[in-house]
């Protein structure tokens, strides 16, 4: 993935600070050369972001995954009634 791309993806995916993640984006849009340390910094934050997509995406026992088809019908709720 570009630097750009895995900046607005960690932007969009609200991972790391959003004013230093804005600033890098608008270095690299500028062309300006990036810190040392902010290469690093995106470099742990894009480590991060592939583990939390890899984790999220490829668990079948993850709650947090619909993994429901949009063939299958929507679960019924069903009310209780108190006597």
């Amino acid at each position: 993935m570009a630097l750009l791309d895995d900046v607005n993806e960690l932007l969009k995916q609200n991972i790391g600070d959003s004013a230093r993640l804005e600033h890098i984006k608008s270095s690299i849009e500028d062309n300006k050369p990036l810190y040392d340390s902010d290469k690093n910094y995106l470099k742990e934050l894009s480590q991060k972001l592939e583990t939390t997509e890899n984790t999220l995406e490829t668990s079948d026992d993850n709650p947090y995954v619909n993994h429901k088809t949009n063939d299958e019908p929507e679960p019924k709720i069903l009310e209780l009634k108190r006597n």
